[in-house]
């Protein structure tokens, strides 16, 4: 027997799998993107906490506004340029097999962790009012501004840039409306979060008690 063919048949096998196929043709500096901008999104959540906690409602506000605005234009442009949006991706398009199906439930579960389950689901469910159909009605048509002024409202710039994109919007017109989400959704946050800080304050005062 031929050792040699015995150790590499294995490595060859591996890289002629499909799991290694699949590997082999992830754009990883999209996965990076990704990961990175999620990382963006978490820290914005602690600094709209810590900035109410150890500043001022109002310094808070400025901040986070510019912060907002600043990574609006920089989402809207990298989504110009062909990076992921992790809302608007389909992990695997193509056949329906078994394995794909399984993968496409775990890459469902990844997203919903990564952006949040709610922000997810709710990302999912207004695709259906936001997509815009020929002889649609004026009921139709007002649900559809009311969900795009709720997520506007509740949710932050990848939401806002999914919702706006499913509705139609693309280009110039697209970062136009999507600036104005930071002017909705950051005196929302801020009022939330000063809201959890007065009651943790609250709660510690109690316990101090």
């Amino acid at each position: 027997m031929n050792l040699d063919i015995a150790v590499r048949e294995p490595e060859i096998l591996l890289r002629h799998g499909p799991l290694f196929e699949k590997l082999s043709n992830v754009a990883w500096h999209k996965v990076a993107f990704i990961l990175c901008w999620e990382g963006q999104s978490q820290a914005s959540t602690i600094a709209y906490v810590g900035l109410v906690a150890f500043g001022s409602i109002w310094l808070a506000l400025g901040v986070m506004l510019a912060w907002s605005l600043g990574a609006t234009v920089f989402f809207c442009a990298a989504r110009e340029r062909g990076y992921p949006n992790i809302l608007s991706t389909q992990v695997l398009p193509g056949r329906t097999t078994a394995s794909n199906a399984a993968l496409h439930a775990l890459g469902a579960v990844v997203r919903a962790s990564m952006a949040g389950v709610h922000v997810f689901i709710f990302a999912c469910a207004s695709n259906v009012f936001l997509i815009e159909k020929g002889g649609c009605c004026k009921v139709r048509g007002f649900a559809r501004i009311g969900v795009l002024g709720v997520g506007l409202v509740l949710f932050g710039v990848s939401t806002a840039e999914h919702m706006l994109r499913a509705a139609g919007f693309s280009g110039r017109r697209l970062v136009q409306l999507s600036l104005i989400g930071p002017f909705l959704n950051v005196p929302y946050r801020v009022m939330l979060s000063a809201a959890v800080v007065a009651l943790v304050t609250s709660t510690l005062n109690l316990v101090a008690l």
